[in-house]
């Protein structure tokens, strides 16, 4: 718990001071510990940081794996999973992740953030190529409206203060209803006219 705690304060200092900003005194501080008690669950704000993005990384994963669970068709799913997707967007560590430079992990560190990322992309690019598999997504590069959905909900972690609220979320719903009728299937223009 104290580990979980020291993640949640280190993220919404990240958030609202940045990266660089934010020092391990100030985090210690904030929890109302000693300096030595954080390095006791992190080696380093570099570690703090790691962490913080790999928790980010979990939850988009969760959300896109709620999307996947269900028994919908493949367009269905993508819109579950993308609801999921923008309410973690929205949390301390979803602006983190989506706010911060991972360049300021070390290399070990940032191919394994870089591998969490591509699973996470290869599950929604699943979920939409099963939309068009069964016919409910219009056919397109899946690699390609995987990252555009994925990149136009990022903004939400980059506009929104954290926290969820009913306008909000109404917005996000909004925009994820917006971005899927592109995907909607069309009519053929050349057949039966």
């Amino acid at each position: 718990m104290k580990r979980e705690a020291v993640l949640r304060v280190a993220a919404r200092m990240f958030v609202e001071s940045g990266y660089h900003k934010t020092s391990l005194d100030g985090i210690a501080e904030r929890l109302g510990v000693t300096k030595p008690t954080v390095y006791h669950y992190f080696r380093s704000k570099e570690d703090i940081l790691f962490e913080c993005l790999n928790v980010g990384y979990g939850m988009f994963s969760e959300a896109c794996e709620a999307g996947l669970q269900s028994r919908q068709n493949g367009r269905e799913r993508l819109v579950a999973a993308l609801e999921a997707y923008a309410n973690v967007v929205i949390t301390d560590f979803g602006i983190c992740l989506v706010r911060l430079a991972d360049h300021d992990l070390s290399p070990e560190s940032l191919v394994r953030v870089r591998a969490v990322e591509a699973e996470v992309d290869r599950r929604l690019r699943g979920l939409v190529e099963d939309g068009i598999a069964d016919g409910s997504i219009a056919p397109c590069d899946a690699k390609v409206a995987a990252f555009t959905l994925a990149g136009a909900l990022s903004w939400f972690g980059h506009r929104a203060q954290s926290g969820r609220s009913a306008a909000l979320l109404a917005l996000m719903k909004q925009s994820v209803e917006f971005m899927l009728q592109g995907l909607s299937p069309r009519p053929d223009p050349h057949v039966g006219g």
